[in-house]
């Protein structure tokens, strides 16, 4: 029996794809391990999001390599397009990009010489399951790198998205994590503009007990239908993570995502109307454009929404993007920014766990003392040996402890 271990870094479009891989070599009787000793390659799917990411993986990839010389490497995802040269200078002894991704299993087979045999999955690789329904994208915000790295908007069919999710389940999986670059562009680049809410409509009705996460939700293209949908269906978690990225009209226009700022606040107080739900946006501090004034119209956009999570980033520039020409502000007053919204997010969302203190919620088994409600509280149980990773509970929350919540199996 032939060992490989893999790590991710990046989205959960990133991590989609590894699961997906790691089933198709256990398939084939390769299977993956934590012990890298035992490994006869290591996987690294890559994420060059940023120049942080960047510098992530270079110095995780050189540890490795030093610490395990006789190791055989592999390295697939975004650094290898924007990369490829370094990998191929410091001896990486496979090197896959975006476009020969949905050949890599194959490749790595036969450039091995593995040997295969037809077999089972042996266990579930993470705690949730993760459901790719899309690739790429057709926008071009001057702040990303990923449509120069993944290509155009590509959707994926309807049945092959059903039948990957039946195996999930089948797997056990009962939170089911929908990726994609932009999961609300779904098959709009073959002019299907009600494609999304289908999928969801047909995936809901598979007759199991799971509930679907979306990511990432793109608010320019979420419409009355889609978000009464979103707001009544059980099975759709109650968290949604939605693309503003800020909250000043001018900076947004730089960044070459304008909306107003108005419809913003119209679709989160819609969505706020979900029971339980958690609403949560990334958003990016010291870009193009934000003065002091429009960091504080950004600023009372956060205080006048629902919104009780944020990602916060401080913008890095990075080459290869539009907005690495422009002016930015500069990184002290970034991170001063940085810092008001860090202390934002923690009261809010401090206050909303607080919220559902001696109130049930199901989630996920992380792991043995761990659960992740739907509405995305992480939260600390007593070590149990009747569930395992992966089983969906109903959890009590009895208090809040550093932006996490302690709780007891209901």
């Amino acid at each position: 029996m032939e060992l490989f271990s893999a790590y991710n870094f990046g989205c959960r479009l990133n991590q989609a794809e590894l699961s997906s891989w790691i089933r198709d070599f256990e398939k084939r009787g390769i299977f993956f391990s934590k012990e890298i000793k035992k490994a006869k390659f290591i996987l690294i799917h890559s994420c060059t999001l940023t120049k942080r990411a960047d510098a992530e993986i270079r110095r995780f990839y050189r540890h490795l390599k030093k610490e395990y010389p006789d190791k055989k490497f592999v390295i697939a995802g975004c650094m290898s397009n924007s990369l490829r040269d370094y990998f191929y200078k410091s001896n990486v002894d496979l090197i896959l990009d975006n476009k020969e991704k949905k050949e890599l299993v194959k490749r790595v087979i036969s450039h091995f010489d593995l040997k295969t045999e037809k077999s089972n999955p042996q266990k579930k690789y993470l705690s949730r399951g993760f459901l790719k329904i899309a690739d790429g994208c057709n926008y071009g915000c001057t702040y990303c790198i990923i449509p120069y790295v993944r290509g155009k908007a590509t959707s994926i069919e309807e049945q092959t998205i059903e039948n990957n999710l039946k195996e999930l389940l089948n797997y056990g999986y009962r939170e089911i994590v929908i990726t994609g670059v932009n999961i609300a562009y779904y098959k709009r680049e073959l002019g299907e503009k009600g494609a999304f809410l289908k999928l969801l409509k047909k995936l809901v009705n598979i007759p199991e007990d799971f509930y679907l996460r979306l990511t990432s939700l793109d608010p320019r293209l979420m419409n009355r239908e889609l978000l009464d949908f979103l707001i009544k269906e059980e099975k759709i978690a109650a968290h949604f993570h939605i693309s503003i990225q800020n909250g000043s009209e001018k900076v947004l226009k730089k960044m070459g995502r304008w909306m107003p700022i108005k419809k913003y606040l119209e679709i989160l107080d819609k969505l706020n109307k979900k029971e339980n739900v958690l609403l949560s946006a990334d958003y990016i501090v010291g870009f193009a454009g934000e003065d002091d004034m429009e960091f504080e119209k950004g600023k009372k956009f956060l205080e006048d929404s629902p919104l009780n999570y944020l990602h916060i980033f401080r913008f890095s520039p990075r080459e290869g993007i539009p907005a690495a020409k422009m002016k930015h502000p500069p990184e002290r007053i970034a991170k001063e920014r940085y810092d008001i919204l860090k202390n934002f997010h923690e009261n809010r969302y401090s206050t909303f766990i607080n919220s559902f203190i001696n109130k049930k919620l199901r989630g996920i088994i992380i792991n043995k003392n761990r659960v992740l409600t739907e509405n995305y509280i992480d939260t600390l149980i007593e070590k149990t040996a009747h569930f395992n990773s992966g089983d969906m509970v109903n959890v009590l929350i009895k208090k809040e402890s550093g932006l996490k919540a302690e709780g007891i199996i209901a």
